[in-house]
């Protein structure tokens, strides 16, 4: 059997085989003798026929990918040159695009400014709540960024939006009791009061099952009540999250998800690495909103009573900072966009603490939780002792009669300076001097 050629041809819009009637008529030929008659041949000749036809078959699709080759070939060149002349074009277009972006972002930031300014002067309803409801995301509404300016209906837009807020507020304040810091952590995230009742109703339900927390808040008049909650964890550390920029004295009674690492109840010990971190917060999963993630983790160690070490670094985590928590913190996205990013970090703090006994304030259900979870999804090995120096102020309190237990009363309360709270290296710090003032006290 001979080799098959063929001979193409190509026109604009259109290719040609140019011998297709000479081929045609070759293959028909030169198959007969391959066809198994009547009398049918033996295996082996048959397996050797196949074979062959299989190889002429296979010179035909060569035949076809050569064409194919040979026609895309100058096709290819014709359009890599016109890349090149698009991407001339396509210099000033997204410059132009760039521009546009940037103006449109100017023009909502000078709007949002201009709302702000609008709230900022009638917000008197809201109290000491103005700030959580200017930074709820469901605050302002996209048509208001959308306009141009800011119009009359929507100046009556937020004063609706605002005393409005101030009548929920005011009635999960007058009618929850116990239950109303952490119900209105939740009315922040969507300023909806049915939402609040199905969170109340599911905090009821929670007390007489599974816990996911208990949280015993206090008010400035001494009472104090405790909260079940039963949730996912994510939620949960929201909740705790939302009770501290809030500025609520509370501490979490128990928790019932593990950290796996073991908590230390007596403040028997002179060695340990004090903690604290900062995180981004959130607006909650019912305001779409990704989990918080760390931004900073800061620690001390002291050794036989002396500081010997210090551990600050600031983590990228991977989602935006919420407004409030810039505010509290000082810590915005431009700070942390090009620093490692949180699981390196963790790491480094894990290299740093060692085997020591951790020491911090709320750490149990609020530091420790974000760390171990980074931990295990890292593959870090993470299992050191903890001592949460907020339980046990929580067991002194009464004996002593402190108004709180917050790391910033303590603080004062014993005399040591914070440079800067709610910065983790500066809250660390002065847990170390917490830690040793608790250590002299005697608990129940």
């Amino acid at each position: 059997m001979k080799k098959v050629k063929m001979l193409i041809s190509r026109k604009p819009g259109k290719i040609n085989i140019d011998n297709f009637d000479e081929l045609k008529e070759y293959i028909t030929e030169a198959v007969k003798p391959y066809t198994i008659g009547k009398n049918g041949e033996n295996t082996s000749k048959a397996a050797y026929n196949r074979k062959m036809l299989v190889k002429l078959k296979g010179e035909l699709e060569a035949g076809m990918k050569e064409a194919v080759s040979v026609y895309n070939t100058p096709l290819e060149e014709v359009r890599f040159l016109i890349m090149q002349l698009s991407a001339i074009i396509d210099t000033p277009i997204a410059a132009i695009d760039e521009y546009t972006k940037s103006n449109s972002i100017k023009s909502k930031k000078k709007l949002n400014s201009s709302i702000r300014a609008f709230f900022e002067a009638n917000c008197a309803p809201l109290g000491e709540y103005a700030e959580s409801i200017i930074e709820s995301p469901a605050f302002i509404e996209d048509k208001w960024l959308e306009a141009k300016a800011l119009t009359m209906s929507t100046k009556h837009a937020i004063i609706e939006k605002i005393n409005l807020a101030a009548k929920d507020i005011s009635s999960i304040e007058t009618t929850t009791h116990s239950l109303a810091p952490v119900l209105l952590a939740k009315y922040f995230e969507t300023l909806s009061i049915s939402d609040v009742i199905s969170f109340r109703e599911a905090i009821v339900k929670a007390a007489n099952g599974r816990l996911g927390g208990i949280v015993r808040t206090a008010d400035e008049g001494g009472g104090q009540g405790e909260i079940v909650l039963n949730c996912s964890e994510d939620t949960f550390l929201r909740t705790l999250d939302q009770l501290k920029l809030m500025n609520v004295d509370f501490h979490v009674k128990s928790c019932t998800y593990p950290t796996v690492l073991h908590e230390i109840k007596e403040p028997y010990f002179d060695s340990f690495v004090a903690l604290d971190i900062e995180t981004t917060g959130s607006y909650g999963a019912a305001s779409g909103d990704k989990p918080a993630e760390i931004t900073e983790i800061g620690a001390v160690k002291v050794v036989n009573g002396v500081v010997t070490d210090t551990f600050s670094m600031l983590a990228n985590p991977g989602r935006s900072i919420t407004p409030h928590v810039v505010k509290l913190t000082h810590i915005t996205d431009e700070m942390v966009a090009n620093k490692p990013p949180v699981d390196e970090v963790v790491k480094k703090f894990i290299e740093f603490a060692g085997e020591s006994i951790l020491v911090g304030h709320s750490i149990k259900a609020s530091d420790l939780p974000y760390i171990c979870k980074v931990a295990a999804k890292a593959g870090l090995e993470f299992k050191n002792e903890f001592f949460d120096t907020c339980d046990y102020a929580a067991r002194l309190k009464d004996k002593y009669g402190w108004q709180k237990i917050k790391l910033e009363y303590l603080s004062e309360l014993f005399g040591i300076k914070q440079k800067e709270a709610h910065r983790a290296s500066s809250d660390a710090q002065a847990n170390v001097g917490v830690y040793f003032a608790l250590k002299a006290l005697k608990a129940d």
